[in-house]
C-alpha cells in the first residue's frame, strides 16, 4: 500500500478507535464510535469492520482486530432488525444501508478471513446471508436513489463468493443493467 495511503487510513482508524466506547458502558454503547461533533453514535460505523481488518493485516496490531470485533458486535447489538436487516440509526427507519452492510463483511471475510476464527467466520458468513436475503426484495421494490439498485448485483456477487451460492451469482448477472 502507498505510505501516504496507509498513513492516512492508520490515523482515521486509530482516531475511531480512540472514539470506540470501551465494555464497562453496556452492549447498547459498546464498540460503538461516538461521534465527536454530535455525540452520538452513528448506525453506519460497523461500515468501519473492514478498514480496520485491513490494518491489523499490515500492522499485525491486534488493536484494529478487536475493534473490528467490537463494531460488528455493536451493530448487531443494537443496529440489527429481525428482518435481517441493518438500519441506518438507532432511531431511524432507513434499511437500504443493509446492502453495503453485506458488501463489507464479505470483503472482509475475502481479504482478511485468516485474521478470524472459524467460529467468527460461521457467525458473519451467516449474517451475510440474512442481510443478502432481506436486501433482494428490499432493494428490489424501492423507489430509491440508483446506488442502491446498483448496490444489489454487488451484493449478490460478493455474498454468492463468500458463500458458494451459485443462486446468487446468477441473479446478480441477469439484472437489468
Amino acid at each position: 500500500m502507498n505510505k501516504r495511503y496507509f498513513n492516512l487510513l492508520k490515523q482515521w482508524c486509530d482516531k475511531l478507535i480512540e472514539l470506540q466506547v470501551p465494555e464497562s458502558y453496556g452492549e447498547l454503547l459498546a464498540g460503538g464510535v461516538l461521534c465527536p461533533a454530535c455525540h452520538y453514535i452513528h448506525g453506519r460505523c460497523g461500515d468501519a469492520i473492514y478498514p480496520m481488518l485491513t490494518m491489523a493485516k499490515i500492522t499485525r496490531d491486534k488493536k484494529y482486530l478487536d475493534s473490528a470485533l467490537k463494531l460488528y458486535e455493536w451493530t448487531e447489538n443494537v443496529m440489527s432488525m429481525p428482518d435481517g436487516s441493518i438500519n441506518n440509526d438507532a432511531f431511524g427507519y432507513w434499511k437500504g444501508i443493509s446492502a453495503f452492510s453485506a458488501i463489507g463483511l464479505a470483503e472482509a471475510l475475502h481479504y482478511h478471513s485468516d485474521l478470524l476464527d472459524k467460529a467468527t467466520i460461521q457467525k458473519w458468513k451467516k449474517r451475510i446471508k440474512e442481510l443478502t436475503d432481506f436486501v433482494v426484495p428490499y432493494i428490489d421494490n424501492m423507489l430509491s436513489a440508483v446506488n442502491y439498485k446498483m448496490a444489489l448485483p454487488a451484493t449478490l456477487a460478493f455474498a454468492g463468493k463468500i458463500l458458494g451460492d451459485e443462486s446468487y451469482i446468477k441473479s446478480a448477472a441477469n439484472m437489468p443493467r
